[in-house]
């Protein structure tokens, strides 16, 4: 999570149906307290345009306040097959 021009941008995270980690970005406009879609899902989905699925991702934004950075975390394979929830809420097998 970063605040940056009066924007807070909150990245990832996991939940009972994406064990594994979501890509979700999202801009919470703090002055008028509304939310915006960035990219990604609250569903582990493959998609090329945005980061992958994660939680614990580490960011940082550039001297410019103009980038966020997106890396490392992890996707969560083993707790997911453990729990049976491995994508969209569909059993392992």
């Amino acid at each position: 999570m970063h605040i940056v021009d009066g924007h807070m941008y909150i990245f990832s995270g996991v939940h009972m149906r994406a064990m594994m980690g979501c890509n979700l970005l999202m801009d919470l406009d703090l002055k008028n307290r509304t939310w915006k879609h960035l990219s990604g899902t609250v569903l582990p989905t493959p998609d090329t345009t945005c980061p992958g699925p994660r939680r614990g991702a580490t960011s940082w934004v550039d001297e410019e306040l103009k980038k966020i950075y997106i890396m490392f975390g992890e996707i969560d394979r083993r707790g997911a097959s453990v729990t049976g929830i491995i994508c969209r809420g569909q059993g392992a097998g």
